[in-house]
Parts: structure tokens; sequence; C-alpha cells
């Protein structure tokens, strides 16, 4: 929603500078909320049918994503193996996510084998969002179906006792802003 309406004020001002174009802004900035809108009817339909849509999110950036998606982010303090207390942040990190029974650890880095053993220990995935493709909306869907296929793969049986991979490279997600 916020995407649309900062799109609709970016268009109103480009038609004002260049009234001749005006005519193609609006169709491509009717073109965008229609991506836009056939997006959220997916992914939400795909997410109806999820029970659980717990998630930990270990970069800012994909808090933004998971919130916009309406899934429940967990509030985790991300761990690390060079803490004075290491051990004890990676069991803290570890009984987290065992006890909300998080679904996915998200992250936008690498992260240390520990942080990734730690969470398939507890039974979650690990997304590490690599490098996406250069346009926004193509970027927001693949990283959108990324997740839902993410949580939906938990559910179905392919979680880190079934022989699940630690961790899974998805893609970096950028920051439109």
């Amino acid at each position: 929603r916020q995407m649309c309406i900062r799109d609709s004020i970016i268009a109103a001002d480009l038609m004002r500078l260049s009234p001749k174009d005006a005519a193609q802004i609006a169709s491509n900035l009717a073109d965008i909320k229609q991506r836009l809108l056939a997006l959220s009817a997916t992914s939400e339909s795909r997410l109806s049918e999820l029970d659980n849509l717990s998630v930990v999110s270990l970069s800012p950036g994909l808090n933004y994503l998971a919130r916009s998606l309406n899934l429940d982010v967990i509030d985790v303090p991300a761990p690390s193996s060079f803490d004075s207390d290491a051990e004890a942040s990676l069991e803290s990190f570890k009984l987290a996510i065992k006890d909300n029974d998080v679904c996915l650890v998200l992250t936008d880095r690498p992260v240390e084998e520990a942080v990734a053993n730690a969470a398939r220990d507890a039974g979650a995935r690990l997304l590490i969002f690599d490098a996406l493709s250069e346009d926004p909306l193509t970027a927001l869907r693949e990283t959108t179906e990324r997740v839902i296929d993410g949580l939906s793969g938990r559910q179905a049986g392919r979680g880190a006792d079934q022989g699940a991979p630690a961790h899974e490279m998805v893609g970096r997600l950028k920051s439109p802003y």
C-alpha cells in the first residue's frame, strides 16, 4: 500500500514535469499497481493455507518485508560466536526458535556456521537473501515466493529433521529506499 501511494505521488510529480509523457506515466503506474495487487492477492491466498507464519529476522530490512506479509515476526537478538558468552547466546537463540515454533530465520547476509546450525537444530530453516533481479517488482515477487515456499516446506514435513539443508541461499533483498 505504501509503495502504491509513493508511486502515485512520484507519477503525479513526473506528469507535472513532463506533461507530454503523462499518458505513458499513467499507464506505467497502472501496470505497477496491477502487478502489486496481483502479488498481494496471490501471497495472501498462499499464506492463508499455512498454519504457522512465525519467522525470526536477523536483518532490519527484512522485518519490513516480513511484517508486510503479515508474518509473525519473533524478536530474537542475533547470536554471535564472537560474544563473550557465545554458547549462552546461541542456546538462547535456539531456545527462542523452539519455544516460538519459528519456521524460518531470515537474513540478508551469510551467518556464522554456528548460527546456521542453531537454527537448523531448533527446527527452523535459514534463508539467506543474496542477489535478486534489478526490477524491484520482480525482486519482490521472487522474495515473497521464496519466503512462502520456505514456510510451506517446513510445514509439509521437509524441516531440519527430515534432512533439509541448514540454510538456503535465495537472493539478496535490495532495499528500494
